[in-house]
C-alpha cells in the first residue's frame, strides 16, 4: 500500500508543530539554565558578606571594646551590597585556661542572607587590661 503525500495545509502545520515545540523546549532549557545562575548569583552573595562581616568583626576586636560598642551602637550599618547589619559586644566570662589580667569579650554580628535567613557570626576577644610593654 503506497502512502499518499501529505497535504500543504498538513505540511505547513506539521512544521508550526515542529517550530512550536523547538520553542518550548528551549525556553525550559533557558528557565532551568536561569535558575541555576540565579543560585550561583545568590551563594557568591552569601559568601561575600560571610567574608565582609569577618572582616568587620576582625575591625572591632582591633579597636579595642570602647571603640567597638560605639561603632556597634550608630546605626544603621550596612555591607557593601546595602544589606544591614548589627555589631554586638558584650563582656563574657572567663573560661578556664584564658588570662585572667584583662576583659573578655564576645563580638556578634547579625545580617540576613540573600536567601532571607538570619546569619550570625561571633568571636570570642580578649583585650589586656593595661598596655603590654614592648
Amino acid at each position: 500500500m503506497a502512502r499518499r503525500p501529505l497535504s500543504p495545509r498538513r505540511s505547513i502545520g506539521h512544521a508550526l508543530l515542529g517550530v512550536l515545540l523547538a520553542l518550548v523546549l528551549t525556553a525550559l532549557g533557558a528557565s532551568a539554565g536561569l535558575q541555576a545562575s540565579t543560585r550561583a548569583l545568590m551563594q557568591e552573595r552569601a559568601q561575600r558578606q560571610r567574608w565582609e562581616a569577618l572582616q568587620h568583626l576582625l575591625n572591632a576586636v582591633e579597636m579595642g571594646p570602647a571603640a567597638a560598642q560605639a561603632w556597634g551602637a550608630r546605626p544603621p550599618h550596612l555591607l557593601s551590597d546595602g544589606s544591614p547589619y548589627t555589631l554586638r559586644v558584650q563582656r563574657s566570662s572567663t573560661l578556664s585556661g584564658e588570662p585572667a589580667a584583662g576583659e573578655h569579650y564576645s563580638i556578634s554580628l547579625r545580617w540576613t542572607d540573600p536567601a532571607g535567613a538570619e546569619q550570625v557570626l561571633t568571636l570570642r576577644s580578649f583585650w589586656y587590661a593595661a598596655p603590654r610593654l614592648p
